[in-house]
């Protein structure tokens, strides 16, 4: 079973994957079926991992499928002793990883626009 938790911190396979930048192994899971969406007991994404991992590759591979660029539910992060619940920009940023937010600000610049 692909999407069961497999580690403490009860992040799902597609999750740690995305998050150590294991895109093949990404790309296998959800081609078996493994959802890119937000999971409902963590509330963490695979995006938001990417993210937070600094996976570039990941990240604009789950952004072209279609990932979720507007949740702001990315579970909960510990960074630098803050505890940090974080849309995907702010995510991005706080984890110094500025050229996926970079990225993501582009790619989802319909988002910004009023």
């Amino acid at each position: 079973m692909p999407n069961c938790f497999i580690l403490d911190d009860f992040l799902s396979s597609i999750v740690f994957s995305c998050e150590r930048g294991h895109i093949e192994t990404t790309q296998l899971l959800w081609m078996y079926g493994v959802s890119i969406e937000a999971d409902r007991r963590t509330f963490v994404s695979p995006l938001h991992s990417a993210i937070r991992g600094g996976q570039m590759k990941a990240v604009r591979w789950l952004l072209n499928l279609g990932a979720d660029r507007t949740s702001t539910s990315g579970g909960f992060y510990v960074n630098r002793g803050y505890i940090l619940k974080a849309e995907l920009v702010a995510l991005a940023l706080f984890s110094e990883q500025h050229d996926i937010a970079i990225l993501l600000v582009t790619h989802s610049k319909d988002l910004f626009q009023g």
